[in-house]
């Protein structure tokens, strides 16, 4: 038994271990559910310069459900409706600003967390839809709370997965060298790729070198380094913690888990 353990008190150990027993009896769905294929897309023009492509799937009458997709930059999948019980939810994907489907491809040009938190809402009117439940992974638990934050009244839950607060912090243990603790081989072909010269900041100098004839993942890497590089456009590092107190009283659900 560990220290924390020996000084536990004994009913609130037994508490944590009947709650740890009534979560290991639930049946929880550890597969995804069977493919499915939209039952309505399009394109919804956002600006002079963007139009976004966007999908419904699953029940035309179920509880709705909006699918954020990481990166930023990373683009939507068929594999993404599948995390969703087509027949209790309306699930609503689309392509973030420069992703995916949605034109133009890879722009840099208007295309901010803010930008897209606006796209959320003119898609959410776009599709009639009053309120609805929102799930990110990723840069996508990012845009979650950044949208859930801004039009809470149209929030009725949330789901965050491996979520991401794009803090300085953050972006220097993936960038600057904390990833290294737990790969150091993938660590050092990263790192040995740029001249030791460029090596004090490891987003700029990848800025550099976007290039790629992969025009899907040069549209990937364009955009998640402008993102980056500008510090996801939040005026404070820590501007999403310090705007918690504005959704504690929706429902949340974090995933997070260690590989």
């Amino acid at each position: 038994m560990g220290t924390n353990e020996a000084n536990m008190d004994p009913n609130l150990h037994v508490e944590m271990k009947d709650l740890v027993n009534s979560v290991d009896s639930v049946n929880f769905r550890r597969e995804p559910y069977p493919p499915i294929e939209p039952y309505s897309s399009g394109f919804l023009k956002v600006s002079e310069i963007h139009s976004l492509y966007w999908e419904q799937n699953g029940n035309p009458d179920g509880h709705p459900v909006l699918f954020l997709h990481g990166g930023p930059g990373g683009g939507t999948s068929s594999g993404n409706r599948r995390f969703f019980d087509p027949e209790f939810y309306r699930i609503i994907l689309f392509d973030q600003r420069g992703a995916g489907k949605s034109t133009p491809r890879a722009s840099l040009e208007e295309n901010t967390t803010w930008d897209l938190v606006n796209d959320i809402e003119k898609l959410r009117k776009h599709l009639g839809i009053e309120e609805w439940q929102v799930f990110g992974g990723s840069w996508g638990s990012t845009l979650s709370l950044a949208y859930t934050q801004s039009h809470v009244e149209h929030v009725t839950g949330v789901v965050l997965r491996g979520i991401f607060l794009l803090r300085k912090k953050e972006l220097d243990w993936f960038y600057e060298g904390g990833l290294a603790a737990i790969y150091p081989d993938a660590w050092e072909s990263f790192r040995d790729f740029i001249p030791e010269e460029e090596r004090g900041n490891f987003i700029t100098a990848y800025n550099k070198r976007l290039n790629s004839s992969d025009a899907e993942l040069q549209a990937f890497a364009r955009i998640e380094n402008h993102y980056f590089k500008h510090k996801g456009f939040f005026p404070t590092d820590s501007f999403l913690l310090d705007n918690i107190d504005k959704i504690r009283h929706i429902p949340t659900t974090i995933v997070q888990v260690r590989l």
